[in-house]
Order: structure tokens, then sequence, then C-alpha cells
């Protein structure tokens, strides 16, 4: 088991599958940070968490669909652009991913419990915000696709409504806790480590 090389690729796959960084070049929008990255740095650090990942071989499985699917998602946004994944065809992939993401929370908090750090309530907190900011984003985008395929929200007034607005703020909160999930998870692999290298120097 290599519990601190578990954490930098959890931490790691947080920041890929949460974090979106859009380019457009050529009226082409390419994500570069895909999210298949996150979902192989994820199945690979089950691999290193040993005792922790016993019985959730269908975790390891959920990380390795989502990295096909997502990477071939990925991969028709770039050769065929104008084809678009439905709606609820999204919804799905989401409700996987999150799936997957808060048995990985769990798995974390028990990490964080069995090494004595305090952060374990701080992830626990972070495991349900994430999943509350999933649901308020889905919820949102019912609402902001179906005014604008009944002809509420048109290219005019797009930037007034009320709902693109919500789903913005939503959308920037959900990255600042992606981003400090990742910081709490390096924080933890550090604490870990030093005390990892305290025993051993108490030992010698």
């Amino acid at each position: 088991m290599n519990i601190k090389k578990a954490l930098s690729l959890v931490a790691f796959g947080f920041l890929f599958t949460l974090v979106n960084i859009n380019l457009t070049l050529n009226g082409t929008s390419l994500n570069v940070t895909p999210d298949f990255i996150g979902w192989i740095l994820l199945f690979l650090a089950m691999g290193k968490l040993g005792s922790y990942a016993e019985g959730k071989q269908g975790l390891k499985w959920i990380f390795k669909i989502l990295a096909v699917v997502t990477a071939a998602v990925w991969v028709m946004g770039i050769v065929s652009p104008w084809i678009e994944l439905s709606f609820y065809a999204k919804l799905a992939i989401n409700v996987v991913e999150t799936i997957g993401l808060f048995i990985l929370f769990g798995i974390m908090e028990k990490v964080a419990e069995d090494n004595g750090s305090e952060r374990r309530s701080t992830l626990r907190i972070l495991k349900y915000l994430n999943l509350f900011l999933f649901i308020a984003l889905n919820v949102v985008g019912v609402v902001l696709q179906g005014a604008i395929l009944g002809g509420n929200i048109t290219g005019s007034n797009a930037a007034q409504s009320p709902y693109i607005w919500l789903f913005t703020l939503i959308g920037v909160a959900a990255l600042v806790c992606a981003i400090i999930t990742a910081v709490v998870l390096f924080k933890l692999r550090n604490e870990i480590n030093n005390k990892a290298d305290a025993a051993q120097g108490e030992t010698e």
C-alpha cells in the first residue's frame, strides 16, 4: 500500500474531473483538462489504496468505465464538434460520476481517521458540499435548458437571465470547492508523510 502516492493521484484526479478549462480555437471549444485523465488517475489510485480499496472493486470499474466514456466524448468533441450529447445523457454520466466521487470521499475520510488527522471533518464537509453543488448545477441546468428551448432565453437577453447568472455562480462555487478539495488532500498527504518521517526518526 502506498497511501501517499494514492493521495497525490486522488488530488490530481479531483482537479481533472471537477475543473474544466476550455480554450476556443477557430470556433471550436477544447477542454484542456479532460475528465478522462482524472478518471484514469483515480483508477490508478485505487490500486495503491491497499486495504482501503477492499470490497470496492465496483468503484474501480466505475472509474474505468468513466475514463472510457469521457475519453470518447472528448474525442467526439474534437472530431465532430457539431454533435452534442443530450442533456439527459450528460446527466446520467454526472450521476455516475457523483456516486463514484461520493464513495471515494468516504475512503479519504477513513484514511484521515486512521492517521489521526483532523482533516477528516473537513473532508466530510467537502463531500456533502460537492454533492449539493452537483445537485444544484443539474437542477438549475434543467430549468435553464427548459427556458432556452421554450424561447424564454435568447441571445439578446441571455446575459440578463437570472438562470444563467445562478448557473455561473454555482459553477464558480464548484470550481472553488474542487480546488479546496485538492489542497486538503495534498495537506493530508504531507501530514501523513511528516508523521511517517517522525516515526522513522524515533526508531533510528
